[in-house]
């Protein structure tokens, strides 16, 4: 897959903010610590999108990575497994993959 300019930037500006913080629907991690760690996963998810997107790899790599990256999860909290899963619906926006969810 090749991403655009504009995809590239979004998913930038998305590894630059603050994760797992309290936002509308999500009341944030339970503490800072569990926050730290699930914004590290999440970043650590963005930056090899990008490396991948760099190569233009397949989108099968990109979903397998995405899945990768949610089922790391596994053994946080509920909230804080859908709110890694909005993260992954944003780059997965960004990049004009809008059936992600099927296949992960």
């Amino acid at each position: 897959m090749h991403a655009s300019p504009e995809s590239l930037a979004a998913i930038r500006k998305l590894r630059s903010e603050m994760k797992f913080g309290e936002q509308s629907l999500y009341p944030g991690a339970p503490d800072e610590d569990i926050r730290l760690r699930c914004e590290a996963q999440v970043n650590q998810f963005l930056d090899t999108v990008v490396g991948l997107l760099a190569r233009d790899a397949s989108k099968s790599e990109i979903l397998s990575c995405a899945k990768a990256m949610l089922d790391s999860f596994a053994q946080e909290d509920t909230e804080e497994q859908e709110q890694a899963d909005t993260y992954v619906g944003e780059v997965m926006r960004a990049i004009g993959l809008e059936d992600w969810t099927d296949f992960i």
